[in-house]
């Protein structure tokens, strides 16, 4: 059963424009997060009391994003990773954005978690919306990923039988 979305569209491309989508939201999230660290260390740097956040928080704000930036950060480089991998089927640099995937999914459930607790549904939809999305683009890499090592199987067996001769031996 192929799990593309798009039938006339190859596994490869449909994984190239995974890649694409993450490389260009990654680049959103991280001009974001960085418009916000600035905006956020202006306020704390200013003589106005627009800010009201207690002064034993801000080092957890501050970490907060620092983490969340450099995990926007790694989907970047994960992204144009998985773009190279899908564009010389290089089966080992589709690891990296499996993991970074993985774990940007277990942070943005978190934010649904909290956003359902605290905020506004908009946000918790938002966020349900790029998860579902984020473990279609795993399963697809991740049957991209078996596609091309079952292509390497055939191709290491073809290339023992080769060896053989025309002898009816086959190595497994």
């Amino acid at each position: 059963m192929p799990l593309n979305v798009w039938p006339w569209m190859s596994l490869q491309k449909e994984v190239k424009i995974i890649a694409i989508i993450d490389f260009v939201w990654s680049s959103l999230m991280v001009a974001g997060v960085v418009i916000n660290f600035v905006e956020l260390l202006r306020s704390l740097v200013s003589d106005d009391a627009t800010l009201v956040i207690p002064k034993e928080h801000v080092f957890t704000i501050v970490f907060a994003f620092v983490i969340v930036g450099l995990i926007f950060v790694a989907q970047l480089v994960a992204a144009f990773s998985l773009y190279k991998a899908a564009n010389r089927n290089n089966e080992s640099r589709l690891w990296p954005w499996i993991i970074v995937a993985a774990i940007t999914m277990w942070v943005f459930v978190l934010g649904i978690l909290v956003s359902i607790h605290g905020s506004s549904y908009g946000d918790a939809v938002l966020v349900l919306v790029f998860t579902i999305y984020k473990v279609y683009a795993v399963m697809v890499v991740v049957k991209f990923k078996s596609s091309m090592t079952s292509q390497e199987g055939v191709a290491s067996y073809s290339a023992s039988r080769e060896k053989q001769g025309n002898a009816n031996v086959y190595v497994v």
